[in-house]
């Protein structure tokens, strides 16, 4: 019997919304209906030949000789192959932040050819954190600044691994931002500045908020929202760039925004529904005009009717037939007033669905099915075989809960099993196991690698 269920992941959600927003700005250009449905070519390589082949390049071989290598990632994106290989053995000092070892290759999908390849080996730091910090301290504006601040100032140090050393400072109390480049050879100040985002600004926070408060708009909003939230951000166009912030102002804005000097964003959300309930005004910085009004827009269709209609859309609907159990997301947009649909296969996640629903008029303007071929074993099959295996039974010996995670890809199966109480323990040690991935070979059933999740 066909079952489906509601997903409650919010990382789900999240994902699928930044991915359909790209998505959707292309089919509104074309105003048609848009439908793709991706298998594999057989002519691809598979995801062990690839990374065969990126460790068979002589200095990532080498790269692999002299490091022990804490992971290797091989994903495919279009028409490409994408290795990585990550080593993690450096330990000089707990405050200190650098990259890892690393190791980055790119191979054509179809000709096995390498078409880029990067081996990164970050350099030992000279200083400490709080060396590096001491320098910055001592540049004479920097310690003015410092002298200035009334409330906590949080200052950050770190290395990116090569040559050079990052230094920032925030203050709750002074709209200003000291940032610091130092080097890790000698010690020397290669660039510093201090920021301040109002130097150039016309009207102060205070007289926006009173001219955006004015508003009648706005006055009615916060009566019927009582319990807000409220940012104001000032833009300068002296600093972004006239042409490019005003293209990516316009963007977003209801109508295009005709300014000379700066533009000041002022949003307002309600506390109890922030996504789904808000008010965003732009004002002229020069002139004080309020150029631009936003607010969220209310769905029309239930969750129940927008998965109705997605899931009467024939080619989606065969889709779903061919599942035994599939979990259903929802969101809609309160800016464009659209229902993002999403339909994952629980036991593959790479099998997937999505529907774009206009909400003002129900209809669907873009679709797109993720399906794979058919492999060997069934999701429940692999599952099952996961976990029965030995080293698997006595994690579980160890937990009272998990959740399992499923993905089947070129020829092996991944499934992952996460400790339900773990993942919400804030109080986690770094290091620690949150679960375990199991690997199935497809063709021969068996479990082949049994891997620990850290947190």
């Amino acid at each position: 019997m066909k079952q489906k269920t509601l997903s409650k992941r919010a990382s789900t959600t999240l994902v699928i919304s930044l991915i359909l927003a790209t998505l959707v700005t292309s089919a509104i250009l074309t105003g048609t209906l848009i439908a793709r449905n991706q298998r594999l070519n057989p002519d691809y390589i598979t995801y062990q030949e690839a990374i065969d082949i990126a460790s068979a390049i002589p200095e990532v071989a080498t790269f692999l000789e002299e490091n022990e290598i804490s992971s290797v990632s091989a994903n495919r994106i279009d028409e490409k192959w994408i290795v990585e290989f990550y080593a993690d053995n450096f330990t000089y000092a707990e405050d200190i932040y650098y990259w890892m070892n690393y190791a980055y290759v790119e191979i054509d999908a179809l000709t096995s050819d390498v078409l880029y390849f990067a081996v990164y080996t970050p350099s030992k730091p000279n200083y400490t954190e709080q060396e590096i910090i001491a320098i910055a301290n001592a540049i004479p504006e920097i310690a003015e600044w410092l002298d200035s601040q009334a409330g906590d100032i949080s200052i950050n140090a770190w290395y990116d691994g090569l040559e050079l050393w990052y230094v920032d400072y925030w203050s709750d109390t002074i709209r200003s931002y000291p940032f610091v480049i130092i080097s890790n050879n000698n010690g020397s100040v290669i660039f510093y500045e201090i920021y301040d985002p109002l130097e150039n600004a016309i009207h102060t926070e205070e007289e926006i908020i009173v001219i955006v408060e004015a508003l009648a708009e706005v006055q009615q909003w916060i009566v019927f929202n009582p319990e807000f939230g409220r940012t104001i951000n000032y833009y300068d166009t002296i600093w972004f760039g006239n042409e490019s912030f005003l293209k990516s102002a316009n963007n977003f804005a209801t109508k295009n925004i005709d300014v000379n000097a700066g533009v000041w964003i002022v949003d307002y959300w309600a506390l109890d529904n922030p996504y789904q309930n808000w008010i965003s005004i732009t004002v002229d910085d020069e002139t004080g005009e309020v150029v631009d009004i936003t607010k969220s827009l209310a769905p029309n269709l239930t969750f129940d009717e927008v998965i109705a209609i997605a899931e009467s859309q024939p080619e989606v609907s065969t889709f779903l037939d061919s599942l035994s159990l599939y979990g259903v997301s929802a969101v809609f947009d309160s800016f464009y007033g659209y229902w993002y649909v999403y339909f994952e296969n629980i036991y593959n996640y790479n099998e997937y669905a999505k529907v774009d629903i206009i909400d003002a008029t129900g209809e669907i303007f873009y679709y797109y099915i993720h399906d794979l071929p058919n492999p060997n074993l069934t999701g429940e099959e692999a599952l099952a075989i996961a976990l029965s295996d030995p080293e698997v039974q006595d994690w579980l010996a160890t937990v009272t809960g998990y959740e399992v995670y499923m993905c089947f890809d070129e020829g092996f199966w991944y499934i992952d099993l996460i400790d339900d109480i773990l993942t919400f323990n804030e109080s986690l040690i770094p290091g620690e196991t949150i679960g375990i991935r199991i690997v199935i070979d497809d063709v021969t059933e068996e479990v082949i690698d049994v891997i620990y999740l850290p947190i």
